[in-house]
């Protein structure tokens, strides 16, 4: 999915959503987070084309639901690396041209709820960012 740019509001940021100013009972492709209008704001200094492909679920956590080894819960990592490849697959069918520069993430507060996250969260965060790094 490629995100169109949301509208500004004054210089303010707000946790609202952009385009209907709910924060609540918007649907997905609308609703546009602080962090979200910060990258937008400096990547849209940036004269190409940027595609952003956003999959998010609040009360995750990476020793379980984002685990690419072992995912549980709501399986996040296979939902996002099937997301991401539809979207360049999409860009290939359509013959644009791309090379991918980053993820963002942000995400852990969660883990620290069970002993287990929370004492193993930088090595599965490192092999997080490693299994990305090698599944696409």
């Amino acid at each position: 999915m490629v995100v169109p740019p949301p509208k500004q509001r004054g210089s303010s940021i707000s946790s609202n959503c952009v385009r209907c100013s709910q924060t609540q009972n918007c649907s997905s492709d609308c609703l546009y987070t602080a962090s979200e209008l910060v990258l937008y704001a400096r990547l849209n200094a940036i004269d190409a084309p940027i595609a952003i492909i956003k999959c998010a679920a609040g009360g995750t956590h990476l020793g379980g639901d984002w685990n690419p080894d072992e995912p549980s819960g709501f399986e996040m990592y296979p939902l996002t690396m099937e997301l991401v490849r539809s979207a360049l697959a999409e860009l290939d069918r359509k013959k644009v041209p791309y090379r991918l520069e980053g993820v963002m993430w942000h995400q852990g507060e969660n883990d620290m709820f069970d002993d287990g996250y929370k004492k193993n969260y930088g090595e599965n965060l490192a092999n997080f960012v490693a299994r990305w790094r090698k599944d696409l």
